[in-house]
């Protein structure tokens, strides 16, 4: 199973279409993708597809469901876990929580080939343990000042605890929906 972790530096650039487009483009090769919705409590991947999963993160922090409830079908080749925005169990969740979250996505993305995260923008440490095990991390940007320095923030970030981790790909417009 290959991991891609989409992050971006600021709100607004549009890691959470590049996520949904790298994924849904996956299935379109034939891969069978997991699509993992980690901006907690902004989560916005269901919203994006036009999927209302049953069970979604805020379920799992809030009810005490197993995150493998949370798999709903996209399309074929395509399953996503939703975010479930807005809700506040998932904006206060902490960071050892977050990395179970991380741990039990992997355990579930292993009858995948593919996992596609879509990591939240910025400097989110409940993040850090799903772009540490990615094996790949695609960095999206945009050219204004702020968003390139907080972007160079999370790669130091990253960087600094997982030293061996190659530079990034670098998605460097404001990207638009095409599914």
């Amino acid at each position: 199973m290959q991991s891609i972790c989409v992050a971006g530096g600021k709100g607004g650039v549009g890691t959470s279409v590049v996520a949904c487009n790298l994924a849904w483009a996956l299935a379109d090769q034939g891969k069978s993708v997991l699509l993992f919705d980690s901006d907690f409590g902004a989560g916005s991947l269901d919203y994006i597809l036009g999927v209302d999963p049953a069970v979604h993160l805020g379920h799992v922090a809030k009810d005490g469901r197993e995150l493998k409830d949370c798999v709903a079908r996209v399309r074929p080749g395509l399953d996503m876990i939703g975010g479930g925005g807005g809700i506040p169990e998932l904006s206060h969740l902490s960071n050892d929580k977050a990395a179970e979250f991380c741990s039990a996505a992997w355990e579930i993305a292993t009858q995948y080939d593919v996992l596609v995260i879509d990591s939240s923008s910025g400097l989110d440490l409940r993040n850090l343990s799903f772009q540490q095990k990615a094996d790949i991390l695609l960095l999206v940007t945009s050219p204004e000042p702020t968003s390139l320095l907080n972007s160079l923030a999370l790669l130091s970030h990253v960087w600094a605890t997982k030293p061996d981790a190659r530079p990034p790909p670098v998605c460097p417009h404001p990207p638009t929906a095409h599914h």
